[in-house]
Parts: C-alpha cells; sequence; structure tokens
C-alpha cells in the first residue's frame, strides 16, 4: 500500500498536471547534472575510498618535513643584553660629577641605529677578519668553518679586485697539493698548485697554508668577501630591540647558520660599540683634538704643496744646481748653428740636382750619403745615366719607333719622376728639421734667461718647506699629551646577559615542522576529497538517484563481492538463499509486485505479465540483475522465461554457465522463421526458470524486432508462462530498447552505483515525460553495503534475531564493519533537522 499510494500515483498525477510543460520540465531535468545539497553518505563514501590516497599524502608530507629537517641548514641565534649609562670624570677640580642616566626612548632609538650603522660594521668586520669565508663541500649541504679551517688564506689585492664575491673551488690532491677551480669569462679554470707558494692572478695574489685539520678526502671552497656584501650581511642578520626603557636595557641578536660564529660576532659588536661609546662621549678633549687634526691637515696640505713644488723643479730643471744647467745652455746653442750650416749645404745640392733632373741629359751631380728615410739619390742618378747610354747607342743605328727605344724612354720617364719625388721629398724633411732645431734653439734661450730667477724661487721653496715641517712636529707632540687626557671618561657600561653560544636551532624547529607537515597533509587530504566529491558525476546511492529522476526505484542491489573480477553476469542467487544480494532481490520483488497490482500482482496467474529490463549503456549490471530477480520470483512458483533480445552483445546463455555451442539458436533464428520458440527454450538450475538466448548475432536486430513475429512470438510465449523477462540492449547505445519497453507492462530501468553517470537521468526522464513510459521504474545496482540502501526497502532486520543477525548475514561480505559513529552521527543531525 505504501508503494501503491505513495510513489506510483505521483508520476502519473505529475503527467497528467504538467503534460503542457512537458518540454520546460525536460529541460530543467537536463539541468540536474550537479546536485546542490550536501550527500553526506557519498563524502564518507569517499573519504574511505581515498584512505590509500590519505595515507599516502599524509606520509609524503611527513616524509617532506623529515627530508627539510635533514636538509636545511639549521638557524642559530645568538645575543647579549645592555644597559646603557655614561659618566664624565674630567670634570674641573678633579671631582666627579654624575650625570643622569641614559633611559629616554629617543636616545636609546639613537642608540640602535648607531649600533646598525656602517661605521660601526666595518669596524666589526676589521677585528674579525670576516673579509674571507671558507666552506666544506657536502652531498647536498655546505659547511661553513669557522675557527678550525683546514688551511689559510693569505691575500693581497688591487682596490678594484674583479674577484670579490666569486667562489674558488679547491680539492686537496694530497698534502702538498691541491687543485684551485675558478670562473673566469665564460669558462671555468682548473690548475694544480702546490701549498705556501705564491698564486698569481689578474688583481690579486693569494697563498694557502695548510694546516694539521686538512681533511684529503673533502672538497672545500672559499669566497673572498666584498665591503658590501660583508655589510649586508651584517645588516640583514642583526637586531636590535629595546627591553627596558627605564632602565636603559637594549638586546643585540645575531642569526646565522653557524653556532659559535654568532656568539662571535654578537661579542665583537658589544666591544665596538663600547670602544664607539667611550670616543662619542669624549667631549671635554673632543675640540682639542678636531683643532689640532685640523691644523694637522692644513700643515700636510702645505708640505704636500711645497714638496710638489720642488719635484716639480727637479722635473723641470732635471737638476737642483741651475748654475751647471747655464753652461750646458751655451754649449746646445753653438751645436745649433753647425747643424744648420750642414742641412742648408744639402738644399743647395738639392736645388742642383733638381735643375739637372730636369734638363734631358746624363745628371753629373751627385749627392752625399743623406740619412733620411726613402730617400735614395745615387741609386737613381746611376740608372738614369745608364739609360741615356743605352738610348744613345740604340738610336744610332735603330728608328724612333724601334720597340725597344720605346721601353727604354718610358723607363727614362719614370725614373726622372721619381727622381724629382724624391728630391721634393727631401727638400721637405730638411726643412721640417730645420724648423724643429730653431724652435728647440727658441726654448733653450728662454730657458737660458730664466735660470736667475728659478735659482731665487727655489731657494724661497725650501726655506718654507723647512718651517713647515717643524711647526708640522710640533702640533704632533701636542697631540699626544691630550690624547693622554682621554683616558678620565670612564664608562658605565654593564652586559647583563653576555652572548654564549646556542645549542639549539631557531629554525627549523622539529616538532613545527613535523605538525606543519601533519597540518599540510591533512589538508591536503581533505581538499582531495572535496575534489573528488566535487568531480564525482556518478550516483552512488538511492537518495542521490531519487534527487535526479521522477521514476519510481523498485530498490537497490548490494555490490557482489563474487561479480568483481567475473568478465560476465552469473547467477548468484543459488550461492546463499539468505545472502544480502537474494535479501534485495526480494525486496525489489515485492516492490514489482505492488507495481502490477492493477493487473493483479505477481501472484495472479491469470494473465501473464511482460518485464523488460534495459540499462543506458552496457556494464550497468543488466543481465545481472535479469537473471537474478527472475530466479527470485521463480522462487514463488510461478513459470519464468528469460528471453535475450540483446543480440549484439549476448550475456543470457553465459550467465547460466551455457557454452557458445548453446547459442546456435534463439532469439534471432526464432524471428526469422528458421526455428519455434519450444525448440529454443533451455531449461535453468531453478525450477520454472527457463530461458532463450539471443541466437546467432544478426546484421539487423532493430528490423527483426519491428516485425510482426516479434509481438506473435512473445504471445505466444505468455501462453506458456506466468512471468516473461525481456533482456534488451542498452538504450543509450542503440534504439531496441525503446521498441521492446512498449511490448513490456513493467519496464525496468538499471543503474549502477558509482559507475552510472548522473547525465543518465536524462533518458529515464524523456521516456517518461516525451514517450509516456509512465510505468517505468528503476533498479540501483551493485551498491555499497557500507551505507543504508533507501528508505526502509533494505534488510536490514539482522537486529530482530539478535546480535547483528550472524545468521542472516553470512555470505562472503557479512564480515565488514561499518563505520558506525559516523553512521549515527549522521542519523542524528538528520532527525535534529527534521
Amino acid at each position: 500500500d505504501y508503494f501503491v499510494k505513495k510513489i506510483i500515483p505521483p508520476t502519473t498525477v505529475f503527467l497528467e498536471r504538467n503534460h503542457e510543460n512537458i518540454n520546460k520540465i525536460l529541460e530543467e531535468s537536463e539541468g540536474m547534472d550537479i546536485v546542490n545539497d550536501f550527500d553526506f553518505e557519498k563524502f564518507v563514501e569517499i573519504l574511505r575510498g581515498s584512505i590509500p590516497f590519505i595515507i599516502l599524502i599524509v606520509g609524503l608530507s611527513l616524509g617532506g618535513s623529515y627530508l627539510f629537517l635533514r636538509y636545511t641548514k639549521a638557524l642559530f641565534q645568538s645575543s647579549s643584553d645592555l644597559r646603557l649609562s655614561i659618566r664624565d670624570e674630567a670634570q674641573p677640580g678633579g671631582l666627579p660629577i654624575q650625570t643622569a642616566p641614559i633611559n629616554n626612548n629617543a636616545h636609546l632609538l639613537g642608540e640602535i641605529e648607531f649600533i646598525k650603522s656602517e661605521l660601526l660594521h666595518e669596524e666589526v668586520i676589521k677585528k674579525m677578519n670576516l673579509g674571507l669565508t671558507i666552506y666544506a663541500q657536502g652531498n647536498i649541504l655546505d659547511n661553513e668553518l669557522y675557527g678550525n679551517v683546514p688551511f689559510e688564506i693569505k691575500w693581497w689585492a688591487t682596490a678594484n679586485n674583479p674577484w670579490f664575491d666569486k667562489r674558488f673551488d679547491v680539492q686537496i690532491v694530497d698534502p702538498k697539493h691541491f687543485v684551485l677551480a675558478f670562473e673566469q669569462g665564460r669558462g671555468v679554470i682548473k690548475q694544480k698548485y702546490q701549498f705556501n707558494d705564491t698564486i698569481h692572478l689578474s688583481g690579486m695574489s693569494l697563498v694557502l697554508i695548510p694546516k694539521p685539520a686538512i681533511n684529503i678526502s673533502k672538497n672545500y671552497y672559499f669566497i673572498i668577501n666584498s665591503r658590501y656584501a660583508l655589510l649586508s650581511y651584517l645588516q640583514s642578520k642583526l637586531k636590535v630591540d629595546i627591553i627596558n626603557h627605564n632602565a636603559g636595557i637594549i638586546r643585540i641578536s645575531f642569526k646565522d647558520h653557524n653556532a659559535e660564529k654568532v656568539r662571535d660576532i654578537v661579542n665583537v659588536i658589544d666591544t665596538v660599540y663600547l670602544e664607539k661609546t667611550l670616543a662619542a662621549k669624549s667631549q671635554a678633549t673632543l675640540q682639542q683634538t678636531n683643532y689640532l687634526n685640523e691644523q694637522l691637515e692644513k700643515v700636510d696640505e702645505e708640505l704636500t704643496k711645497y714638496e710638489s713644488l720642488l719635484e716639480g723643479s727637479l722635473i723641470e730643471n732635471k737638476t737642483t744646481d741651475l748654475l751647471s744647467k747655464f753652461s750646458t745652455s751655451v754649449k746646445e746653442s753653438e751645436n745649433f748653428g753647425e747643424k744648420k750650416a750642414e742641412i742648408t749645404n744639402l738644399l743647395n745640392l738639392l736645388d742642383q740636382l733638381e735643375v739637372q733632373a730636369q734638363n734631358d741629359s746624363i745628371i753629373t751631380t751627385l749627392m752625399p750619403e743623406v740619412n733620411l728615410p726613402g730617400i735614395d739619390f745615387n741609386s737613381l742618378i746611376l740608372k738614369i745615366n745608364a739609360l741615356f747610354s743605352e738610348i744613345a747607342s740604340i738610336s744610332y743605328y735603330k728608328t724612333d719607333n724601334n720597340a725597344t727605344l720605346k721601353v727604354k724612354r718610358t723607363q727614362l720617364i719614370k725614373y726622372q719622376k721619381e727622381l724629382r719625388a724624391q728630391i721634393n721629398e727631401a727638400q721637405r724633411m730638411l726643412n721640417k728639421e730645420i724648423g724643429a732645431l730653431q724652435s728647440k734653439f727658441s726654448r733653450a734661450q728662454g730657458e737660458f734667461l730664466k735660470i736667475p730667477s728659478k735659482e731665487t724661487e727655489l731657494k724661497r721653496i725650501k726655506r718654507l718647506h723647512t718651517i713647515y715641517e717643524a711647526f708640522y712636529s710640533q702640533m704632533l707632540n701636542k697631540k699626544a699629551e691630550i690624547g693622554i687626557s682621554r683616558s678620565a671618561i670612564v664608562p658605565e657600561f654593564v652586559i647583563l646577559a653576555p652572548a654564549s653560544q646556542p645549542t639549539k636551532p631557531i629554525y627549523p624547529v622539529p616538532t613545527n615542522i613535523y605538525s606543519l607537515g601533519l597540518a599540510a597533509g591533512v589538508v591536503l587530504s581533505l581538499l582531495l576529497v572535496a575534489i573528488r566529491y566535487l568531480l564525482n558525476n556518478t550516483v552512488a546511492n538511492q537518495k542521490e538517484l531519487e534527487k535526479i529522476i521522477i521514476a519510481p526505484v523498485l530498490g537497490v542491489i548490494p555490490f557482489h563481492n563474487k561479480q568483481k573480477n567475473a568478465k560476465y553476469s552469473k547467477l548468484v542467487i543459488l550461492d546463499n538463499p539468505k545472502s544480502t544480494i537474494n535479501e534485495a532481490l526480494r525486496s525489489v520483488r515485492t516492490n514489482l509486485d505492488f507495481v502490477l497490482n492493477k493487473s493483479g500482482g505477481l501472484n495472479d496467474t491469470s494473465t501473464s505479465k511482460v518485464i523488460s529490463i534495459t540499462s543506458t549503456i552496457s556494464g550497468e549490471g543488466k543481465t545481472f540483475v535479469a537473471a537474478n530477480l527472475a530466479g527470485i520470483i521463480a522462487m514463488l512458483n510461478l513459470k519464468v522465461l528469460i528471453i535475450d533480445f540483446d543480440m549484439r552483445r549476448p550475456k543470457v546463455h553465459i550467465a547460466f554457465d551455457r557454452e557458445e555451442e548453446d547459442n546456435l539458436k534463439g532469439t534471432s533464428t526464432i524471428l526469422i522463421g528458421r526455428h519455434t520458440p519450444q525448440e529454443c527454450i533451455q531449461h535453468t538450475p531453478i525450477e520454472n526458470l527457463d530461458f532463450i538466448p539471443s541466437g546467432p548475432i544478426p546484421p539487423n536486430p532493430s528490423e527483426l524486432i519491428l516485425r510482426p513475429i516479434c509481438d506473435e512470438f512473445i504471445k505466444q510465449l505468455t501462453l506458456s508462462y506466468d512471468v516473461i523477462i525481456l533482456d534488451t540492449p542498452p538504450i543509450g547505445l542503440v534504439t531496441d530498447g525503446v521498441l521492446l519497453m512498449q511490448k513490456a507492462e513493467v519496464p525496468i530501468y538499471i543503474f549502477k552505483a558509482n559507475y552510472s553517470k548522473k547525465a543518465f537521468s536524462k533518458s529515464i526522464n524523456k521516456l517518461i515525460l516525451k514517450n509516456n513510459f509512465t510505468n517505468l521504474s528503476v533498479v540501483l545496482n551493485a551498491v555499497n553495503k557500507r551505507f543504508s540502501y533507501g528508505y526502509g526497502y533494505g534488510y536490514g532486520y539482522g537486529a530482530y534475531y539478535g546480535k547483528r543477525s550472524v545468521a542472516y548475514y553470512n555470505d562472503s561480505e557479512s564480515n565488514y564493519k561499518p563505520i558506525r559513529w559516523i553512521n549515527r552521527i549522521y542519523k542524528r543531525a538528520m532527525s535534529f533537522r527534521k
């Protein structure tokens, strides 16, 4: 009665009331692919299915945390607490006067900025000798060697050293030799050196001195740090905070990967800060010192000036004895006259030679050897004279058109032209040399006239230099006397908590890293489950199925473990009559009886009932449900026949463990008239249950079903059987299933949990709304038994028999224990919601 009143009427009434809006309703149903309401059962199911991935993700996260701790350099921090207060005892009369403590906030902020300043940091760098850092190479992490270094490096370089902040790899070959590798340009230079030898590079030289701590099996490298890199390093790692404003207490902290180094740096900062503070507070003598420094600087400038003048005089005059230079200038003037006369004589000879070169006759003038580049007069003169002789001989017995004579004359013209060119070049060079001698003579004559005044100026410079030198020595003595008085300044500088070597790193902290890794693993796991839940587009349970279809659900069939690895559907109801799957099929049979109530129900044998079973695609368990539901119905002492109309992929005969030889005749041969139905009926192990296989696969199954003989075939069998079940093809692939559904009283549509897509609901809704299949019902197959199978149509009567009904759940899946507390929480939440 519940099924008839609650499920069947709504579908029929729904169609009657919304007949005019069927297309609109169908369009809305097609948009029901995503379920808006949160499905707790499905979420828990996905969660349970994701447990291996969750374990893997959490394990990977913890493993990542371990690797992070293993291969991350430990960061140490050392700090010291200082109390700042200054008193001045350099007062008149020698009486100490106590000043007020320095405890105001503005002053403390100023001291903090002073500690962070480059001025103080440069002093720290000098005291700690941080200019060079040595590392020991590891497989993954490199370790800075501080204090106990394997070798000492001495280096010196120019101001613009190109090797600053570059890596030098050192590979120890033996106790006496090593290989040094470094980048230069685009390549890497590798060369073998000997310890204690000076290595010369461009702009730098260095020496490696081995120590007993050297390890030959390890590789090392070092970096020569630049000023900018060291200042940036100190400023980035140093932290200064105010601990107590009123007491004037500050804390200096430093972080680095070497515990001993951070302690030493903090101690050196304290020391340098003490020294700088004393210097800043020594106001009594600071003004005198500044005055003396200014005067010393001025005197030093004057000394430098006069030293430069003396040096310039020496460079200019090439001597400090100007009188001897006077006699030298007289001799140079005499030499100039001789050289000028010699060059003038050469110019006169060149004029004569030029005149003869222009005449077409033998040249009689011979030139002396001239020391000029590219000039050789005598050679050309000899060639010209020789050509004149040859031309004269040839002309005596040859005409002017003679070829030899023409060649000789051409050569003569060439040599004459070349001679004239050399004469012009020589005249130019000699005139230039006369000009140079004249200029030199003029300068020498000018210097000669200046010698007396220069001698007087040189004596004045020497006298002033002696005066400033004596004054400079006096001021240095005065400065030393003032420095002694600076000891009167007494600092009250208290280190409340000196820096100590840290024993534990501040980062990474194992507890925090593992907690973070665990939290990340849990978050990623939940994210994975959420993504799988949101991306899941299959039907998981009856509740989810009923939200997306308008057809009634006859029941659900649990997942059968024996069919997990089976290739084809099998008859399983005989394995264990009291199994959960048998009870589920009985529940479907009972609900089916309600559906057939108008025709008298299943037990009314006066009329035969035709039931078709189909699905959207292959693999949803259509044949499995048909075979096992037929067996359950046959157990009511009703004659049941299964007809395999899936002539493309027949499986009914396989479900009953028959061979391919048993499928040589069947539905296809009946529809073509080759065999009669009685010839094709085969019996099963279940009494009253028979089946007709599909027969050989025909080329045109749809045309066979459309033949009138198909209706006659089914009608003929209704005379012999109480229930006929048609195993039809999937309607999502071919149209055969829809044609056969029209011949059945109750079309049953199969959905498979976690396999059938939600979009398959469109097919059912179209069949109901457009094809008017108002009697269509749905069965959900292969539902996981961890959760309930619907709204009371399940088979959870086990508690009635006591202790979870061991006699009832006695199949191979009965040992599974569900998550009871999750189910209880869910049911309690649903009850509160109601």
